[in-house]
């Protein structure tokens, strides 16, 4: 039978499974244009202010909800990082696992959301750390107070604070 021409995923056509899927040079020129416009941006992001983080995460935003493809998760994911916040780095590392589960086959894209969600996890388990550090610190720091505030207690319980039972030491 006769071989049919496709781009995109492979259909069965009329029951003919010979099919020559061609990954034309169209194709990857749109792939790397698509890449090199999501590098611009991301470099483009390290120069704003908290502001223009703000209102530049709103239409990432609008642009992922109206097509939802990986180079706009990873550009929402990104200025999520750049919040600061907790809560915003799981949602950054929520939007790249779900780059890493979309369909299609690997490529660059992909390969730099998960070197972005390696280094999110890592910076989220280390602002873990240090905040389970500081939370140590600060406990022990009120114990000491505690202790420090008992024994000034028992001090003026037992009448006074001075050495020697405060008897003075005159004898005219």
């Amino acid at each position: 039978g006769p071989l049919a021409v496709v781009r995109g995923p492979l259909h069965p056509v009329g029951g003919d499974a010979r099919l020559v899927l061609l990954d034309t040079a169209e194709d990857q020129l749109a792939d790397r244009q698509q890449l090199l416009a999501l590098v611009a941006d991301l470099t483009r992001y390290n120069a704003l202010s908290p502001e223009d983080i703000q209102r530049e995460l709103a239409a990432t935003t609008q642009a992922l909800n109206r097509e939802r493809n990986d180079a706009n998760r990873v550009r929402l994911a990104v200025l999520y990082t750049m919040t600061h916040s907790p809560q915003d780095d799981l949602r950054a590392l929520q939007l790249l696992d779900n780059v890493a589960r979309s369909g299609g086959s690997p490529n660059a894209i992909k390969q730099l959301a998960a070197v972005l969600q390696a280094q999110i996890a890592e910076r989220s388990r280390a602002v873990r750390d240090e905040a389970a550090r500081a939370n140590e610190a600060a406990q022990k720091l009120e114990a000491l107070r505690q202790m420090e505030r008992s024994l000034l207690r028992d001090r003026v319980r037992s009448g006074g604070g001075g050495a020697g039972g405060g008897t003075g030491g005159g004898g005219h």
